[in-house]
């Protein structure tokens, strides 16, 4: 039956925005690079909306996401300085999310507590692990595969036009 108008009015949004600046911005905006990076650095929130959808697709809300998502990638990327493996350290991310969603679970089911409540409790809580984990700076994790799902490709690599991350994403 063809794409929904409420199905392609963000697409046909993020469009109009991007044919603006490139209008308006310098010559260098309108390229295929500026896509790439445009789909690079919005994988990670659109992985995060995808779970998201199915929370509130239930009827219930999750404020903690992002600081989850924050806590998830410290964890990965303080493993990855500290010189372990790329997989541990996928894992450990993984791991982590699952705890910190297993919390709200429980809290929410078995105490009863209001999700609104709950959620906005755990953002805080996980917000702070992360930068305690962090130690409130920025950690810069070596080159490695999994950094590489969403790293710009190489010349050699453009043929994939997007990373594999962003490819995994639109899977």
């Amino acid at each position: 039956r063809g794409v929904r108008s409420a199905t392609a009015g963000p697409l046909l949004g993020l469009a109009v925005v991007y044919v603006f600046f490139a209008l308006v911005g310098p010559p260098s905006f309108a390229t295929g690079r500026t896509l790439e990076t445009v789909a690079r650095q919005t994988t990670i929130v659109g992985v995060a909306a995808l779970g998201m959808t199915l929370v509130i697709v239930a009827g219930g809300i999750d404020l903690s996401a992002g600081s989850v998502v924050a806590l998830s990638t410290v964890v990965v990327a303080a493993l990855l300085e500290a010189g372990r493996s790329a997989l541990l350290a996928a894992i450990a991310g993984v791991a982590a999310g699952a705890a910190c969603g297993l919390l709200n679970g429980v809290l929410v089911t078995r105490l009863r507590v209001v999700p609104f409540i709950v959620t906005l409790g755990t953002l805080l809580l996980v917000r702070g692990a992360a930068k305690g984990l962090a130690h409130e700076q920025k950690i810069d994790a070596p080159l490695t595969w999994l950094v590489e799902l969403l790293a710009a490709l190489r010349p050699e690599r453009r043929w994939l036009l997007v990373p594999a991350g962003v490819w995994l994403l639109v899977a």
